[in-house]
């Protein structure tokens, strides 16, 4: 995945999909 500066706005929507796959892989890390 191409990666640019520009596209950083997107980090949030990231991370939450990284906070909703977490949940179901069962790991509660709040970092």
């Amino acid at each position: 995945m191409k990666m640019e500066l520009k596209d950083i706005p997107d980090f949030k929507k990231i991370k939450r999909m990284a906070l909703l796959a977490q949940k179901q892989w069962g790991v509660n890390t709040d970092q």
